[in-house]
């Protein structure tokens, strides 16, 4: 019984996820990934791809597709800006409400 209440819980967290992409501007890239990392593994934000493109000067691009609840996106962007090394961020929001790559 308590595996079942662990699925539906899993299904009920995922319907209220939506599909978004962060694109963090950082400087020191690998430290800054490491304190990225660990804050949405905090705040449980599933990643579910990540890109690095390194560029000149110590600074590069992340990109992070990520399922976040719908209420949540604009606070963890807010988030993400006040860690030290990130530059920038952005976020695309997927259309639909759990569609995937739909942005």
């Amino acid at each position: 019984m308590v595996n079942n209440s662990f699925q539906l819980h899993s299904v009920a967290a995922e319907l209220v996820k939506k599909a978004c992409v962060f694109i963090v501007r950082v400087d020191m890239p690998i430290e800054t990934l490491q304190l990225i990392l660990r804050l949405l593994s905090h705040r449980k934000i599933v990643i579910e791809s990540l890109q690095m493109h390194a560029e000149g000067g110590g600074e590069a691009t992340l990109i992070l597709h990520c399922q976040v609840e719908r209420d949540r996106i604009k606070y963890s962007q807010q988030i993400l800006r006040k860690t030290q090394g990130v530059i920038g961020v952005e976020v695309l929001e997927s259309k639909g409400s759990h569609t995937a790559g739909v942005f």
